[in-house]
């Protein structure tokens, strides 16, 4: 659902309720983490608890994003922001042999993914055998940021963290991206 709200919202397409329905009846399988689902659940429909979602939750989220940009705008004039991800294990792994070989390697994202403004938390996340990636991104590819006005609940865990919303499933990591 998070994924189609903010694509819709990026490409200022109509998102169907029935794609909406559709997705918050398979969200469990999307994302377990509480914030996105936190997010989800203050958007419902006003006419109920067991409503589903419906063009009031693609305006709300519409007014948080463009909240959120007017935001990053102000405090990242060029309209870029550093953001890194800490990776461990196979993924790491993976990762670190492809590039042995290739200046550049394609990897799998999922199409909103959270990443932190702050090395030091990806490091953590990555551990000790991990992987840091560091990327430079548009303003205009974050939907939500510990920054802007969903700062309050996205910051919970003080993780500095920005909702990217990625082009595609794909995302291309050269050597140098690697810390």
């Amino acid at each position: 659902m998070l994924q189609l709200l903010a694509t819709g919202y990026l490409n200022h397409s109509q998102v169907s309720t029935d794609d909406l329905k559709s997705d918050f009846e398979n969200s469990d399988k999307l994302s377990g983490q509480a914030k996105i689902n936190y997010m989800l659940s203050s958007i419902r429909d006003s006419e109920g608890k067991n409503k589903m979602y419906g063009q009031d939750a693609v305006n709300q989220f519409a007014t948080l994003a463009d909240e959120t940009q007017k935001v990053l705008a102000e405090k990242h004039p060029n309209g870029i922001v550093t953001v890194y991800r800490g990776v461990k294990g196979d993924y790491a792994n993976n990762l670190r042999n492809s590039l042995k070989k290739n200046k550049i390697v394609s990897i799998k994202v999922r199409r909103v993914d959270s990443w932190s403004a702050n090395e030091q938390v990806a490091r953590k996340f990555a551990g000790d055998s991990g992987v840091v990636i560091k990327q430079n991104i548009p303003i205009k590819n974050i939907v939500f940021s510990y920054e802007g006005p969903t700062g309050s609940w996205l910051n919970e865990y003080y993780e500095d963290e920005h909702l990217w919303l990625h082009d595609s499933d794909q995302m291309n990591v050269r050597q140098e991206d690697i810390l």
